[in-house]
């Protein structure tokens, strides 16, 4: 079985400047690593509808294609959907919690 001293140091001739992978390969608090998966997910929809409402404004002003207009469009409601259906399953998740015998 493979420690973390040895995947670290067969790796580190292979990172850039001779960089340390020791850190990356250490397990991480898992809150940490999905607040931040959250916190990421979040804005890139936010990102993605924002991005739709400019491709949209620059299709009045005849500047985007109904394509790249369609394409943005179906991109931010498709990452809606996402972000309805994990809203969904946490409140389902937080329901049957509280719904558990002590």
């Amino acid at each position: 079985m493979m420690t973390i001293d040895r995947i670290a140091t067969a790796v580190a001739p292979h990172t850039p400047q001779g960089g340390s992978v020791r850190a990356s390969l250490e397990p991480s608090d898992p809150q940490d690593d999905f607040t931040s998966m959250l916190h990421s997910f979040v804005s890139s929809t936010a990102g993605a509808v924002t991005h739709a409402e400019r491709v949209s404004m620059s299709a009045l002003h005849g500047a985007a294609s109904a394509r790249e207009v369609v394409d943005s469009t179906m991109r931010a409601e498709q990452m809606l959907q996402t972000a309805i259906a994990l809203r969904d399953k946490t409140i389902s998740a937080i329901q049957e919690i509280t719904r558990m015998a002590i």
